[in-house]
């Protein structure tokens, strides 16, 4: 029979089967695909026990069963297939204590062993396999054991593990290429696969055979595209290729007398506004859109109370389900469109929430980096918020971690950028202790007719309430635009009158202008509520030449904050 390689790679299709295995029962069971050999057809399921939260991997064939990981304790999830000849192989991740391994079944061997273990924060789903004469040589995966995502090796000869790229930034994707010439020289380099671009599995999983033990490693990163020549006898990889993958330009925000005083609040359903609360309207829908009861909405009114209505915008430009992968995907694109002076984010609850195998921590707080910095490209105002607790069934200890972790991260990103931030997640969590964080949240749902047990990821109008009082005093923290536009002319004898754009902040107060009639001695001060001024020439300078006002003007709001100054000016007398 002729070899051949195929790549099987199975969606998870949850489905209820009747299967009792007589060494273990696992009431749940998570079908991952059938596949066929030698004219024996198999089938892959991840089977999870309720009461440990432990799974294993069983492959069912005829009437026979075979626990694939039953000497491996702990989660073993997330299998992928690939068949080489008249063999095949299944690789999956288990998770134990909060360690990350990378597993394999070698049917040609008939075991399972442990390929990569130790202090691995992740390890990515849907490893690439290199074959080498029908012969498995090295096995390629993602993982994290620094603060950071790259690509390591496994050597099936030398049980030898080594990283194959040292990166700035995460690894998200990467592709397996045969394109080496019979003379072992580099064959032409294509542009890299754009499919699935913000997809951490999706698409990078591939087996194939190599040619002279050398192939092609594709990699892309949020900024990146990459090629490394990889040699599978020793794990050896040297980069060929790097391209900068190109962000659209973004042209700084006109503070104009509305960008002036608006704001974008970003983020997901959280931001949108999805409130689901007994005391509301039932919603057949189940979208629960509630926008007069978010913070967006509450800001502006806040802010309204104290100063002008008519002065205060905003753009609420949550999405529902989004998380960071989705929503920095269009940031530059969005931000050509909507213009603002403040930024408002909060945003990563459908990331944490998910299972230890899909949350990676490193790349979420990237995302979160890269939709920062669209922002600061435009000159906006930032400011960052932790996402709160949960008070839904994913409140269990490894999401609470996980959701900790990333807010540890977003304050450490916060300090690292130079950006204001809120602690909402701490705020929630220190209002009436110990459980009166819980009223912040919204309801959990017993309606029967959406979905029983659901809700309570959601803040509650109180808990709005106070994401916006954490909001608000930081929006006041910035200062005024500088003045700008300074002209001046004469306007009598002896007399020199200066003007220059006028400030629109909903805040403003007052302008404070320094000046003197020596080059460099700027000793006296006067304010002024508008944006014009009259200097008069003094009498000891009657009869010189070349007799001039030095003055130098800031903005001032209602809570001091001053803005940077004009620079040092000067206009004629004469």
């Amino acid at each position: 029979m002729k070899n051949k390689i195929i790549t099987l790679f199975f969606p998870p299709i949850f489905v209820l089967l009747n299967f009792l295995m007589t060494s273990n029962l696992f009431p749940q069971q998570e079908q991952h695909g059938i596949f066929k050999l030698k004219e024996k057809t198999y089938r892959l399921e991840v089977q999870r026990n309720a009461a440990d939260s432990s799974s294993a991997d069983i492959l069912l064939f005829e009437e026979a069963a075979k626990n694939l990981s039953r000497d491996i304790p702990g989660e073993n999830v997330l299998p992928r297939v690939v068949v080489s000849g008249d063999y095949f192989y299944v690789s999956w991740i288990n998770y134990k204590k909060g360690d990350a391994s990378l597993c394999l079944y070698d049917s040609a061997q008939d075991s399972s062993r442990v390929l990569a273990a130790g202090d691995f924060k992740f390890i990515g789903a849907a490893p690439g396999i290199v074959f080498h004469r029908h012969l498995p040589r090295a096995l390629i995966f993602r993982a994290n054991n620094s603060g950071n995502v790259d690509l390591f090796a496994y050597s099936f000869l030398t049980d030898e593990i080594k990283r194959i790229t040292r990166t700035p930034a995460c690894e998200r994707t990467f592709f397996l290429k045969n394109n080496v010439i019979s003379d072992g020289t580099v064959g032409h380099i294509d542009e890299i696969n754009e499919r699935d671009s913000h997809s951490t599995e999706k698409a990078n999983f591939a087996f194939l055979e190599s040619v002279e033990e050398c192939i092609f490693i594709e990699t892309r990163t949020l900024y990146h595209r990459c090629r490394y020549l990889f040699r599978t006898e020793n794990l050896e990889s040297r980069l060929i290729y790097k391209k900068e993958i190109p962000r659209p330009p973004v042209q700084p925000v006109e503070m104009t007398p509305e960008t002036v005083n608006t704001y974008i609040a970003f983020g997901d359903s959280i931001t949108w506004g999805k409130i689901r609360m007994n005391n509301l309207p039932f919603d057949p829908t189940g979208d629960y859109h509630h926008p007069e009861l978010a913070f967006p909405q509450k800001i502006k009114e806040t802010l309204a109370s104290i100063y002008d209505a008519g002065k205060i915008y905003y753009y609420n430009l949550g999405e529902s389900g989004g998380d960071t992968y989705s929503r920095m995907e269009n940031i530059y694109g969005l931000l050509q469109v909507y213009n603002a002076k403040y930024f408002l984010l909060m945003l990563g609850t459908n990331d944490a929430y998910k299972g230890n195998e899909e949350f990676v921590l490193s790349e979420s707080l990237e995302n979160l980096g890269y939709i920062v910095d669209a922002a600061l490209s435009k000159n906006m105002k930032v400011i960052i918020s932790t996402i709160p607790p949960r008070n839904d069934r994913f409140n269990i200890p490894d999401r609470v971690a996980q959701i900790e972790a990333l807010n540890a991260g977003i304050i450490a990103m916060a300090g690292q950028k130079n950006i204001k931030y809120i602690d909402t997640y701490t705020a929630f969590r220190n209002y009436y202790p110990p459980e009166g964080w819980k009223i912040l949240l919204e309801d959990r749902d017993k309606s029967d007719e959406i979905k029983p047990g659901v809700g309570g990821q959601h803040p509650s109008p109180s808990g709005h309430q106070v994401i916006t009082e954490l909001f608000v005093p930081r929006i006041l923290e910035f200062a005024p635009e500088a003045p700008a536009g300074i002209t001046s002319s004469r306007v009598g004898n002896g007399r020199v009158g200066v003007q220059w754009n006028e400030n629109y902040e909903f805040d403003f107060s007052h302008y404070e202008i320094d000046f003197g009639y020596m080059f460099g001695g700027l000793s006296l001060s006067l304010d002024s509520a508008n944006p014009a001024v009259t200097f008069i020439r003094p009498p000891f300078f009657s009869g010189l030449t070349q007799q001039k006002v030095y003055f130098n003007i800031r903005a001032v709001d209602d809570n001091g904050n001053k803005s940077a100054d004009s620079g040092n000016k000067n206009a004629s007398f004469d």
